[in-house]
């Protein structure tokens, strides 16, 4: 574990010679490139947020579970492309990007994520096994099998709210329903 957090670096020179670090802490920085965290392939966690990246540099690091890049200067869907090497990611936060203002991003973000993505910013996602979900009191509190062969439903919920908003059918994240945990039964 490193935590180089709030120390005003540009770069993380040196740190490749770290090749068994599994956490890296250099988040409140002013690091513009993921160049020289490339190397380090046995990283777990990486915060990164509050920086100024522009471009998402991770597909070498394939044991990647935790990645934080939130309050960075990513503007596009270009720009987080290699998320999807990432085979073991679980979280990853980019609230406060740019890019995360844009009307479809948490689908093109669950788009290009591997399927072993569980959350995105605050949110938990929760695997949809079926097309039909009851939403009652505000909150996803049923699924039942539907004889229709639409796809299902991504169901987003802010954390707190218990309110899901169905948003799309049909695109390859649709598989995957969000929920705030707190709304499960």
């Amino acid at each position: 574990i490193l935590g180089v957090a709030s120390n005003r670096l540009r770069r993380l020179r040196g740190i490749e010679s770290l090749a068994s670090l599994r956490e890296l802490y250099a988040d409140h920085n002013g690091i513009e490139s993921m160049e020289e965290v490339a190397g380090l392939i046995q990283l777990h966690t990486l915060e990164l947020s509050s920086n100024k990246l522009r471009v998402v540099e991770c597909e070498t690091l394939r044991s990647l579970e935790e990645l934080w890049l939130n309050d960075n200067p990513i503007i596009d869907e270009a720009a987080i492309q290699q998320i999807g090497a990432l085979r073991r990611l679980k979280t990853i936060y980019l609230t406060g990007c740019p890019f995360s203002k844009s009307p479809n991003y948490r689908e093109i973000v669950l788009r290009l994520a591997p399927s072993t993505l569980s959350q995105l910013d605050a949110d938990s996602l929760i695997v949809a096994a079926t097309s039909a979900c009851d939403i009652s009191a505000g909150a996803a509190r049923s699924c039942e099998a539907s004889s229709s062969s639409a796809p299902p439903a991504l169901i987003f919920s802010t954390p707190g709210s218990g309110i899901p908003t169905r948003v799309s059918n049909g695109d390859a994240a649709a598989e995957r329903s969000r929920t705030d945990a707190t709304d499960l039964p």
